[in-house]
């Protein structure tokens, strides 16, 4: 061994040394920040992605439960899924005015191309057929229940039934909402059948 150094004691590190340990206190320091750094980035885009496919599966549920209930309700039909109404025949069950007419005019009559018939209404939904008509007698009568024919069905009426029609009346109206069948691309005569002679029991 060649002489010790003066003013260093015998066994302890030289500067070059220490400043390698140093450096590897670093860099083992320095690594392990990173690692962690890491780790936090990947748990908060593991966050990030679940909340957005979670969202998006909100969006697309709500799209098909829109979807189907416009379907359902006739507001929307796909090309192809629509069905003809070629005309509307209407039986009025009624009494007769003095004159010997009947209290709200003929007691069958037809819309057909004057009413806008035939016409394409979506399968499986609803259309709206509106009555206006007078009350020729002086007293005054009810609408209590208007029906469709099969495969049809009434869905609503506007005013609700029954309804009371004043005397002598030449300005009433009667909306009906009808649902359709589900047979697309078929044509139909849709009848209906007002009855202002039974009162509704109960």
């Amino acid at each position: 061994m060649g002489p010790t150094p003066l003013g260093l004691p015998q066994g302890l590190p030289c500067r070059s040394e220490i400043d390698n340990l140093g450096a590897r206190s670093v860099g083992t320091d320095g690594g392990r920040s990173r690692g962690v750094a890491s780790e936090g980035d990947s748990v908060n885009r593991h966050v990030w992605t679940r909340r957005r496919i979670i969202g998006l599966t909100v969006v697309v549920v709500a799209a098909v439960i829109v979807l189907l209930v416009s379907f359902g309700l006739g507001w929307i039909s796909l090309p192809g899924s629509q069905l003809t109404i070629s005309s509307v025949h209407w039986t009025v069950e009624q009494g007769t005015t003095p004159s010997g007419s009947g209290w709200f005019g003929p007691s069958e009559f037809n819309f057909t191309a004057a009413n806008g018939y035939p016409k394409q209404v979506a399968a499986g939904g609803q259309f709206t057929v509106t009555w206006l008509f007078e009350n020729f007698d002086s007293a005054n009568h009810t609408i209590y229940s208007i029906l469709a024919g099969s495969p049809f069905i009434i869905r609503s009426a506007s005013p609700t039934l029954p309804a009371l029609i004043p005397g002598g009346s030449d300005s009433a109206e009667i909306q009906l909402t009808v649902g359709t069948p589900t047979g697309a691309g078929s044509s139909w005569v849709l009848d209906l059948t007002v009855d202002a002679l039974t009162p509704l029991s109960g």
